[in-house]
């Protein structure tokens, strides 16, 4: 498949993407501000060098949200679509995954990793999944 853009324009377009206050991460946000009375938490926290984008410190819990494409959700049914560098990226992006989960957990962080698209389709979840690790308000 050939990309549409200019390799030019397709670096501006890139470069456009935001990783920080994404609509999904405001709600993750949002949604986490919920527990404050409950438990305490930090936004873009680093752990053991690993930048989270939720940090429980007292439930030692690492809150990622995953971006359906930057990692790879069903991957393997839409790689055959992708150009070869996105395929290595997001192979890539991948790998970097499992190995940031396995060195947290390896040194007794709890990770919890969420796909951005679930949040988008359904907060209701992310409250359910938060609440079941970070604890609840009796008036939640």
């Amino acid at each position: 498949m050939t990309d549409i853009f200019t390799p030019e324009k397709r670096s501006e377009v890139m470069r456009a993407i935001k990783s920080k206050g994404t609509g999904i991460e405001l709600s993750l946000f949002a949604t986490a501000k919920e527990f404050w009375p409950v438990c305490r938490y930090r936004k873009h926290f680093k752990i053991h060098g690993i930048r989270c984008d939720l940090w429980f410190p007292s439930r030692k819990l690492a809150v990622f949200v995953d971006g359906d494409f930057w990692h790879g959700r069903e991957f393997e049914t839409k790689k055959a679509k992708y150009q070869e560098y996105w395929v290595a990226k997001i192979a890539g992006n991948m790998a970097r995954d499992i190995r940031q989960t396995a060195l947290l957990e390896g040194k007794g962080v709890r990770v919890m990793r969420i796909w951005g698209g679930d949040i988008a389709k359904d907060t209701g979840l992310l409250r359910a999944k938060l609440g079941e690790v970070v604890g609840k308000r009796s008036d939640m």
